[in-house]
């Protein structure tokens, strides 16, 4: 859709751009949700069928750039979405203050281009899924 948004001068609003909170660092292949967090309580019937492989190579590549760069999974999320031109918003779901201000520190700062690169070919294969799905 990025042409079609380009072409027509439009604009992206991105909802939920840390995946309902999957990519905010909470959450690891190896251990089940914690009981107090959203996917551990409301949703937790979803997460066996949500985090597919495809989702945990995302999670994971978000997780070590994170770590690289220094910042937070939620941090990079973020910026990942909005070196995108075509986003011109990104509506995040924060419900604390440590949530909120997290996320403010996912602006003013640039995200290298390999890391771009290495999260966009972490997200393609689950793109296709989702696309032949």
């Amino acid at each position: 859709m990025f042409g079609l948004v380009r072409d027509q001068g439009l604009g992206v609003m991105a909802y939920s751009p840390l995946g309902i909170g999957l990519l905010s660092g909470l959450y690891s292949q190896d251990r089940n949700p914690s009981a107090d967090s959203l996917w551990g309580s409301i949703r937790r019937d979803l997460y066996d069928d949500t985090t597919t492989d495809e989702v945990w190579s995302v999670i994971e590549a978000v997780r070590t750039v994170g770590l690289e760069l220094g910042r937070s999974p939620a941090q990079v999320a973020l910026a990942w979405v909005l070196s995108h031109p075509e986003v011109t918003v990104a509506i995040t779901g924060g419900d604390t203050i440590e949530h909120i201000e997290d996320n403010v520190g996912a602006v003013g700062w640039e995200l290298p281009r390999e890391a771009r690169e290495r999260l966009d070919a972490a997200s393609a294969s689950m793109m296709e899924v989702v696309v032949e799905g």
